[in-house]
């Protein structure tokens, strides 16, 4: 593949990423429209109009077997002796994560235990699904931006007679750094819908570890980008 080729080759690659961008902008603005309408409606709708109560009981499985493969019948009393004095507790008292435990139960031939607990009751009601709505609507905000600066990346690939131009290596850049305020984002606000969703009893954050990744391999990109742009310079000047 001579040079030319390559180059037809990276254009249309960014013709047909700049499709899909667009794509991707009309379907975000309109369930952007929809998300926005949805949110103007719970706002003028009073805090108790729909509530929704939920009441769910949660079986847990554990698997010995992942844990210890060959189990001796010692190790099989002492499990089922544990078992038997935490049923004789006062059940008020066993819980896992403030989730009351109904039942614990060992089953020798498969060598699982059994976890019963709940239920756990939650309550979600106009205020709540606001404060959803609102969170999507942030999001696809953050995630239409991104899309833009994709569109703007795929733009000047489709134009580009060099993939190693200034123009790009800059857009390489600013898409990453755009990425940045939605990663942080989607950290808070996953935990915070989900805290919502358990009737505002289980608010837990965790970081999007991937989301990050992805951020530094596509900075990674561009200093590759700037670095092969200093060799090919220096190509030029030396021919």
């Amino acid at each position: 593949m001579n040079k030319t080729e390559a180059i037809k080759k990276i254009n249309t690659v960014g013709k047909v990423g700049s499709v899909i961008c667009l794509i991707a902008k009309i379907l975000l603005i309109i369930v952007s429209v929809f998300v926005l309408i949805g949110t103007i409606t719970m706002f003028v709708l009073p805090a108790n109009f729909v509530s929704v109560n939920t009441n769910t009981e949660v079986t847990t499985v554990v698997d010995i077997t992942k844990f210890a493969s060959n189990m001796s019948a010692q190790d099989e009393a002492q499990i089922q002796a544990s078992l038997d004095a935490a049923a004789k507790q006062d059940q008020a008292h066993l819980s896992v994560n403030d989730v009351p435990v109904n039942k614990v139960t060992y089953d020798k031939d498969s060598k699982t235990i059994t976890v019963v607990s709940g239920p756990t009751a939650a309550n979600i009601d106009c205020k709540s699904v606001r404060s959803m709505l609102i969170v999507a609507c942030i999001g696809i905000a953050f995630v239409l931006v991104s899309v833009f600066f994709t569109s703007s990346l795929c733009k000047a690939f489709s134009k580009c007679e060099s993939p190693f131009e200034e123009n790009i290596i800059v857009k390489i850049r600013n898409l990453a750094i755009s990425l940045i305020p939605m990663a942080i984002f989607s950290s808070i606000s996953n935990g915070y819908v989900a805290g919502l969703a358990s009737g505002g009893k289980n608010f837990n954050y965790t970081i999007n570890f991937a989301f990050f990744f992805a951020i530094l391999l596509i900075l990674a990109i561009s200093y590759i980008f700037k670095y092969g742009a200093q060799l090919q310079k220096e190509s030029d000047e030396t021919l």
